[in-house]
């Protein structure tokens, strides 16, 4: 078999070079704008492929500790480089970042190093004393543990990250009567996005407060990280005193019953037809009365006690000595010869009489006055219906006209030109938003059918420039007849060695035929514009020959 054979055969390697070359001429004949979009392609499908793997070895990091001090973060983070841990600080260094899977058992590490430390210091303080400590030191001593054991506590409250408490606990003198009572002053910072309702800063000032002995509620003060006074020290401002409580009970009273108000009058005159306030009085004093009635003796009761006496005398004589007179010596009366009677009756009866006391403690909080007005668009409900609607408001609100309530409904235009035009704004900012929405989608789909028809104008050419490729005879041979096979042989005695193989002269040049058309088919696979414009040199100079 000859070389030129060889290159034609089923050999692995010849086989990927000429798919290679057809991979080559398929790339090269395709246009600049799907070359470009392929090269794009190619390029994001590597840059994703990079940044997944780089995901993929980036260890995911989880919070070792928040909210830690720079002593105890500068201790963290000196254990960790010591340990070879990777780590990463966030929040300005108050948040310690670590790998997921270790952080449990980095707390567990350095939970036996001590770390975090406790900075409140507590009750410990008091172990740190020494036996000769004076009685400023264990004082000043006492105080500081006093303070670090409440904002320990404090910061327990859920919402609160930190929390510092000062004391101010004036010295005892037993040559005062009276000292001055201790007061307290309380920091907290609460956690992002949360804020400490009434009943935690009543709550914080309760636990303070009777934490300290001779301390009031009163006396304590409580602020948050940005400086908001929610408990200030005084009557008048701690928390749930008088006024400020008693202003938002009754701010919230009228507003329970505008809402209702309001809602049952959208639903008579409809929705923007009416307006409703309320203005209560409250009364928050707490009042106490006794009262007690005694109950007349029912019939058939026998008396607890009773004493009868009577004296009776009849005759004639001196039956009657007179009245004593001085040094007792009885004075005679003037009638004691004539014929004389005497009675004499005392009865004292104690019947048992039933006794009712009635005790009566009035919660603060009573409605003593309440005004309701009502306004009522002109064009919305007939003025023959406004006393009927009086009436359902009156009912509603619970009119008390011997408590002095006053409910008021009128009538009166409303002026809507504000509404109709914010309306109109609103309506033109949708219609705009609708439009812009919709070219937006025109575009897309502009866009997208152009994409389209440059794919399928550019899928149309290439199977218009394959249908259009036709053998080209370029003249450099002509087609041989294949000649008949020989004849066979006759048989002959098989020799000891094989003899060595005939070449055959038409084969290899049927073979050297065959290698050139392919080379040239191949040629102008990958070169058209090549071959055509050498086949018109061709053509051109055969016309002037």
């Amino acid at each position: 078999m000859s070389p030129r054979q060889t290159v034609v055969s089923n050999d692995p390697r010849v086989k990927a070079t000429q798919q290679a070359r057809r991979a080559q001429s398929a790339w090269n004949e395709l246009p600049a704008a799907q070359k470009t979009i392929g090269v794009v392609v190619a390029v994001a499908l590597l840059v994703g492929a990079v940044m997944f793997v780089q995901l993929q070895r980036t260890p995911q990091l989880g919070p070792l500790y928040t909210g830690l001090s720079s002593a105890d973060g500068g201790a963290v983070v000196e254990q960790l480089q010591a340990a070879g841990v990777p780590y990463e600080l966030a929040d300005g260094g108050a948040t310690v970042l670590v790998p997921s899977e270790q952080v449990y058992d980095l707390r567990l590490q350095m939970s036996a190093a001590g770390l975090p430390g406790d900075d409140t210091g507590g009750y410990s303080l008091l172990d740190e004393q020494g036996v000769t400590a004076s009685q400023f030191q264990q004082e000043v001593a006492y105080q500081r543990a006093m303070e670090g054991e409440l904002a320990r506590t404090v910061a327990s409250i859920d919402g609160v990250e930190t929390a510092v408490v000062h004391l101010a606990i004036p010295e005892k003198d037993v040559f005062l009567e009276e000292s001055d009572t201790p007061t307290a002053s309380v920091l907290v910072d609460t956690a992002t996005g949360t804020t400490l309702d009434k009943g935690q800063v009543q709550a914080v000032v309760n636990l303070v407060s009777s934490s300290i002995e001779g301390m009031t509620p009163e006396s304590v003060t409580v602020v948050d990280d940005e400086g908001t006074m929610l408990s200030a020290s005084g009557a008048a401002g701690a928390v749930g005193g008088a006024g400020g409580e008693a202003g938002e009970l009754t701010a919230e009273f009228e507003s329970r019953v505008a809402g209702d108000l309001q809602a049952l009058l959208d639903t008579v005159v409809g929705p923007g037809n009416a307006v409703a306030t309320v203005t209560a009085g409250l009364n928050f004093d707490e009042a106490e009365a006794t009262t007690e009635r005694f109950l007349a003796p029912e019939a058939g009761v026998l008396p607890l006690s009773q004493t009868i006496e009577t004296e009776d005398y009849t005759g004639a004589g001196n039956g009657e000595a007179g009245v004593l007179g001085p040094d007792n010596i009885a004075v005679p009366n003037g009638t004691g010869g004539a014929d004389s009677a005497y009675a004499s009756e005392s009865t004292t009866v104690n019947n048992a009489v039933g006794k009712v006391t009635e005790r009566v403690v009035s919660a603060p909080g009573a409605v003593e006055r309440l005004s309701v007005s009502v306004v009522v668009d002109r064009d919305a409900v007939a003025r023959a219906d406004m006393l009927a609607l009086q009436d359902t408001v009156s009912a509603a609100v619970g009119l008390d006209a011997a408590r002095g309530d006053v409910v008021s409904v009128t009538q009166m235009p409303f002026d809507v030109g504000d509404a109709e035009a914010v309306q109109a704004e609103l309506d033109a900012a949708a219609e705009a938003e609708a439009a812009a929405g919709q070219q937006q989608l025109i575009w897309n789909a502009v866009l997208a059918g152009l994409v389209l028809l440059v794919v399928i104008a550019t899928i149309i050419m290439g199977t218009r420039r394959r249908k259009k490729r036709e053998p080209v005879d370029l003249g450099l041979y002509e087609p041989v007849e294949e000649a008949a096979p020989p004849a066979p042989l006759p048989p002959v005695p098989a020799p000891r060695e094989a003899l060595p193989a005939v070449p055959d002269p038409e084969a290899e040049q049927m073979a050297a035929l065959q290698q050139q058309r392919e080379e040239v088919i191949d040629l102008v696979d990958r070169e058209p514009a090549e071959v055509a414009e050498l086949l018109r040199s061709w053509l051109a100079d055969r016309r002037s020959a």
